[in-house]
């Protein structure tokens, strides 16, 4: 008994100590937050969106193809099985991005497209929605920086659907559209 009297206040103070910090640890229970997801909608942003695609022409399998959104014509005919030898690759934009019910026509080198006389040179017509940045330099009242603004805006808006909508273009107005119109197309 004499050693519990010697050690009974520290056995007490071991018990209140216990009882204060155990009272202090009830006050701030422990809570887990958990974050629900939506997991249908982030499976369908993190799934790949698909387009369809119309190529016609040079192409070995030519057809409509599902592609996944942004690609570009260049993969295109890869997955049409490739140009034929008659592929006029030099008439089109293959690095154009690929738009949903877009058509996608590789000419032939036999294609005979119409040629307008410009008193500079000869033009051929153009297409606006896949010629690059050197092709549209040459439609008359058209330098490399609206030539590559009018690339831009079709990126960043998608193909032209009426030929006046070039006028949407920086830097184009009535009197450059007045130049060019008989030397654009959309098709």
């Amino acid at each position: 008994m004499n050693v519990l009297k010697k050690y009974k206040y520290i056995l007490i103070c071991i018990v209140v100590v216990m009882l204060i910090g155990g009272l202090s640890l009830k006050g701030k229970e422990e809570t887990n937050e958990f974050v629900i997801f939506n997991t249908d909608t982030e499976e369908k942003d993190l799934q790949e969106r698909f387009i369809y695609i119309d190529i016609k022409g040079e192409v070995r399998n030519p057809g409509v193809y599902k592609v996944a959104e942004f690609s570009r014509v260049f993969q295109l005919i890869s997955m049409a099985g490739g140009s034929t030898n008659y592929a006029d690759l030099d008439a089109i934009n293959l690095s154009l991005i690929l738009h949903d019910q877009q058509v996608i026509y590789v000419p032939s080198l036999l294609d005979e497209l119409p040629r307008y006389s410009d008193s500079n040179s000869d033009i051929s017509v153009i297409n606006i929605n896949s010629a690059s940045v050197n092709e549209l330099d040459l439609l008359p009242g058209i330098g490399p920086s609206t030539a590559q603004s009018i690339v831009d805006y079709r990126i960043n808006n998608g193909p032209f659907i009426d030929l006046k909508d070039i006028m949407n273009v920086s830097g184009i107005g009535e009197s450059t559209f007045a130049k060019i119109e008989d030397y654009i197309t959309i098709n």
